[in-house]
């Protein structure tokens, strides 16, 4: 059983002033900001583990995750007379909230020169962001994947063993990735997120070939990987 706790404050802040500025098809304005963050994360965890007889072996366990991102923003912004006004977007104070719960189960076989390990992932992740200004622009979204491994291996002599593996890895989406509301504090850049997307799923699969004496070793191997829902930006 285990429990960690990992607790980041980050404030940051910037200034952007404008001089000169001629021919340019959209508005610029002087403007700063203090940005005061942090970011708290519980995990919870229990792991069972019984290596039941020399042949079979079995593991199992849960965690649960929750990861919470906050940001309180006092920004500023010129008018037209070159003022210094303070900005109230919605935007300015929000949460992110992360909930991830996983279980796993692992079973594993030796018999003579064979091997075996297979095993399977369970994940469920609910994701929301809250607007302490604007409550009708929260956002939420799920997610449930299954990840599943194979491995397995075959020792032909003493000093040869012929390996393959299979392993799928999974990527989520980050909220603000997902959330579907556009960001135009800087007009050169503005951002997007889509809430349609869903987990990145890559599947690789490794064959290898390993030998060895007292003179010399070999070691050889052939890797595969797909992934066929790549999360990407574009502009």
């Amino acid at each position: 059983l285990s429990y960690r706790l990992d607790f980041s404050p980050a404030s940051n802040g910037s200034e952007s002033r404008y001089d000169d500025v001629q021919d340019v098809p959209y508005s610029l304005f002087d403007q700063r900001f203090d940005n005061d963050a942090h970011t708290e994360e519980h995990t919870v965890q229990a792991d069972y583990v019984n290596p039941l007889t020399d042949m079979h072996y079995i593991d199992f366990g849960a965690k649960y995750i929750y990861r919470k991102n906050k940001s309180e923003v006092e920004r500023w912004i010129a008018n037209h007379a070159g003022e210094m006004v303070e900005d109230d977007s919605p935007e300015n104070r929000y949460s992110q909230l992360r909930n991830i719960v996983a279980a796993y189960a692992d079973y594993q076989l030796k018999y003579k020169g064979f091997g075996l390990k297979a095993g399977a992932r369970y994940e469920y992740t609910y994701m929301n962001v809250k607007y302490d200004l604007s409550h009708d622009r929260n956002y939420s979204a799920n997610m449930n994947d299954v990840v599943p491994s194979l491995k397995l291996s075959y020792m032909l002599k003493p000093t040869t063993t012929l390996k393959m593996a299979y392993t799928m890895r999974i990527n989520r989406p980050g909220i603000q990735s997902l959330h579907p509301f556009a960001d135009e504090s800087d007009p050169t850049n503005i951002t997007k997120g889509n809430p349609d997307l869903d987990t990145e799923k890559s599947h690789n699969i490794e064959l290898s070939f390993s030998r060895f004496s007292q003179k010399f070793m070999i070691n050889a191997g052939l890797n595969y990987s797909y992934s066929g829902n790549g999360i990407e930006q574009y502009s």
